[in-house]
């Protein structure tokens, strides 16, 4: 392992050694053929978020029974100037669309604030109108006088049973409130391509899935998740059973988006 410095050779000569098809291994490790010939051609670029080739490697290792942290290490040495040396445009492509993000979240709120603003000052104006208007009529009746006649008392009917009714809606009135805890929340994953999902739960725990087409993953919170998809565009997300809108396009990596609870 000290003298190899090319992870794809070593890989493709140890699973020939085996007798192990691409195929026998994508159906073992529920890995994509096209992405198990990237790792064995060193062809970094076909999976660009370091994050998901360390997961495909991971799950290689184990179905050929190496030594993951060796592996590991093989591929970091191999790797390191690809992803060190990264396009720097790709990069700054990433962050302007993050502050384009930012802007628009920010231009959002200001525009809530005033149409806020707005809605509190036509309030505030519909209930001066209101209590001036009330206060006129009030002046207007003022100088008349009534004559009150008090009402005449009722009529008892099953008294016994009026009264029972009456008491009991003082008790129901007076009695405890009961607080219903909040439920936990639910995230679906449905993959409709393949992909690889991680999910940060309440801040600890670390979830992590390599989905095909049709396999689902169904995972609770208390408070919140941190949510990374390495294909935006090719899983169904479900949020307490309501689903939600693509977080983005095939092929788009999304990282640590936050749902949680409002």
């Amino acid at each position: 392992m000290d003298n190899i410095d090319n992870i794809g050779e070593y890989l493709k000569k140890i699973r020939g050694e085996k007798g192990i098809s691409l195929e026998d291994l994508s159906s073992k490790t529920r890995i994509n053929i096209k992405c198990l010939k990237a790792l064995e051609e060193n062809d970094f670029a076909r999976i660009p978020v370091k994050v998901f080739a360390r997961g495909f490697l991971r799950a290689y290792a184990r179905a050929l029974a190496l030594d993951e942290k060796e592996i590991l290490t093989l591929f970091d040495n191999s790797s390191r100037e690809y992803y060190e040396n990264k396009s720097a445009n790709e990069w700054l492509k990433e962050k302007k669309e993050i502050q384009v993000e930012k802007d628009t979240k920010k231009n959002s709120f200001i525009l809530s604030l005033v149409a806020g603003g707005f809605l509190l000052i036509l309030i505030m104006f519909i209930i001066f109108h209101s209590i001036g208007s009330r206060r006129g009529d009030q002046s207007v009746d003022s100088s008349l006088e009534e004559v009150i006649i008090p009402p005449s008392p009722p009529v008892k009917e099953s008294g016994s049973l009026v009264q029972e009714e009456r008491i009991s809606d003082d008790i129901q009135a007076e009695g405890p409130q009961v607080k219903v805890p909040p439920r936990e929340m639910l995230l679906e994953v449905e993959a409709t391509e393949d992909t690889w999902v991680s999910a940060k739960i309440d801040d600890g725990i670390i979830k992590e899935a390599l989905l095909k087409p049709g396999d689902k993953v169904v995972w609770k919170a208390s408070n919140k998740f941190l949510l990374t998809l390495g294909n935006a565009g090719g899983v169904n997300l479900k949020w307490n059973g309501k689903p939600l809108e693509p977080l983005g396009p095939r092929g788009r990596v999304i990282r640590n988006y936050p749902l949680q609870r409002e």
